[in-house]
């Protein structure tokens, strides 16, 4: 199980108040002698010494290093045998087929995890330590969705051939 969520440290704590001049009186606060440069309340001091605190990602969720790049194994496993025992076995060629449509309902939704889980790595959401198998299996499984629809087109294209 992940750890559970810590707020990071704030970087600007126990530095200067800058809300506050020289005199002590801060720009902010509530009166009623404003100027037409004070018209909006909400301006900044002006001075640019405190960075604005930016939090940074700690890793809450478990990447899916594994199960991205099994599944990208198995669609370019299973992809690559159907389509070569589709021309080469002529008794099973619905099965086949069948069997790469099946195979696109599997890669299509890996390759989008894949893409997620790189996307959540690169801004620091997820540990960057899964980020060479997440890669690796999102990319077995772009290959075979592009493989797969380009054998189904050409499917679809002999049998209007065969029509004709």
């Amino acid at each position: 199980m992940s750890e559970s969520f810590r707020f990071p440290k704030n970087p600007n704590e126990g530095r200067e108040q800058t809300f506050v001049d020289e005199e002590g009186n801060n720009p902010f606060a509530e009166d009623n002698n404003f100027s037409e440069a004070d018209e909006n309340v909400f301006n900044s001091p002006g001075n640019d010494s405190a960075p604005a605190y930016r939090p940074e990602y700690i890793a809450t969720s478990n990447d899916r290093k594994g199960i991205v790049f099994t599944f990208g194994l198995i669609t370019l496993g299973v992809g690559a045998f159907s389509i070569s025992m589709t021309y080469f076995n002529e008794l099973f060629q619905a099965l086949y087929v069948t069997l790469v449509f099946l195979n696109l309902a599997m890669a299509i939704p890996t390759w989008m995890i894949g893409y997620a889980d790189l996307r959540a790595m690169r801004a620091g959401a997820l540990d960057r330590a899964g980020i060479g198998m997440t890669r690796a299996g999102t990319i077995m499984s772009m290959l075979t969705t592009c493989v797969s629809v380009f054998f189904l087109g050409h499917v679809i294209f002999l049998m209007v051939l065969a029509t004709l």
